[in-house]
């Protein structure tokens, strides 16, 4: 919890530092380090236990509204004989931040401020747990200092006016996600958490993986066209072999737009045996530093424990392709292959021969913008607001 604290104090305050060392200084006054105490002492008293329930029901679905897209990695796998994850729900805890022994009373606005900065970001675009960007875990709390209003209306001038009390409204300059120049999407309709939720997460679906959206239209409804990313033709030409019916045909080669939405990604082809490439990695370059965390916010925002809207939220945050990002290889068989950032991550040129990088003539500059405004065009969000 103090982790994720500290993920959402440099998200509202990175702006207000010139250097790494300056951050990492102001973070370790305030929430410690292996050396120091912090100034603000965590602890957690849990209220209710909740209840545990599978994510998979007996017949191998997900329960109902729980969104497959976020949730795969816990579906467990028969073959390796690992069973479906448990979820919790209903989980009830009191946090208390106070201030450690010692620490100079003089300095207990600034702390109390860093505090609600922290905690209000937190509660309001994380949550505790694993896969928190993709909404897992999602938080609420009542009380009238982090608590949104019920009425979307009300709700975006909330966000702007909190933004602009916990937010340094100065440009990030470090290489760290920050709020401040951040993209948000808020959904028209309150809907049951579960719903708004599973709302969330199926708009990333859909521009990634929906028929007419990131696939070609099919020969039946159970069997769903080529995709139209360029990622698998890309792998097929590098390991020169495909299935038949499934020769490279997509025009931008070499190409790996969606690994600016976060990595690893597994590229998992079906028809291996018929002729199509063995699994392939995406994934950063880096003795154990192998991931890139997803940019992308798809949440549930809760008005109350019964009603939420869908939230998505686009961190300002470096692209796959920007200096001082670690290189990007692609894992087949046992080679890796290190990718070119001009080429072939940022691949200037080759959007317009992508579809779902195209709307209206428009290039999008990337697949993080072109995901913005896939969702803004399906008519279920707010006007896009910029923090």
């Amino acid at each position: 919890m103090r982790g994720h604290l500290r993920f959402w104090w440099r998200a509202c305050k990175a702006g207000a530092y010139a250097s790494p060392d300056d951050l990492f200084a102001a973070e370790e006054k305030i929430w410690g380090s292996i050396t120091l105490p912090g100034a603000l002492t965590v602890s957690i008293e849990t209220l209710a236990a909740g209840r545990a329930r599978p994510c998979v029901e007996d017949r191998g679905r997900f329960q109902d509204h729980y969104p497959a897209y976020a949730l795969f990695p816990f579906q467990g796998d028969k073959k390796s004989g690992t069973t479906p994850a448990d979820a919790r729900e209903g989980v009830r805890f009191r946090l208390r931040l106070g201030l450690a022994a010692g620490v100079d009373t003089a300095t207990k606005d600034s702390l109390a401020a860093a505090a609600k900065a922290a905690l209000w970001a937190w509660i309001t675009f994380g949550g505790i747990g694993a896969r928190t960007r993709r909404g897992c875990g999602t938080l609420y709390c009542a009380d009238p200092l982090f608590a949104p209003p019920d009425r979307p209306g009300d709700l975006t001038s909330w966000l702007r006016q909190a933004a602009r009390e916990h937010v340094t409204s100065s440009a990030p300059r470090l290489p760290v996600p920050a709020l401040h120049g951040s993209r948000l999407l808020l959904g028209r309709e309150q809907k049951a958490p579960l719903l708004a939720w599973e709302s969330a997460v199926n708009v990333m679906y859909d521009y990634r993986q929906k028929t007419g959206a990131g696939r070609d239209i099919g020969q039946s409804s159970n069997r769903p066209g080529r995709s139209r990313w360029p990622e698998p033709d890309s792998i097929r030409r590098l390991a020169g072999t495909s299935s038949r019916g499934h020769e490279p045909a997509h025009p931008a080669d070499a190409y790996y737009p969606r690994a600016d939405l976060g990595l690893p990604i597994i590229f998992h082809f079906k028809d291996q045996r018929g002729g199509d490439p063995s699994d392939a990695t995406l994934q950063a370059r880096g003795e154990q530093a192998t991931r890139m965390a997803s940019p992308i916010i798809l949440k549930a925002l809760p008005l109350s424990e019964r009603q939420a809207v869908p939230l998505v939220l686009c961190l300002n945050a470096l692209h796959i392709w920007d200096k001082g990002v670690p290189d990007v290889e692609l894992r087949y068989g046992n080679r890796p292959y290190l990718l070119d950032k001009e080429a072939h991550l940022r691949g200037s040129g080759k959007s317009a021969l992508v579809e779902p990088l195209r709307e209206q003539g428009r290039n999008a500059a990337g697949a993080r913008e072109g995901f913005m405004r896939f969702a803004a065009g399906t008519g279920a969000f707010f006007g896009e607001i910029t923090l």
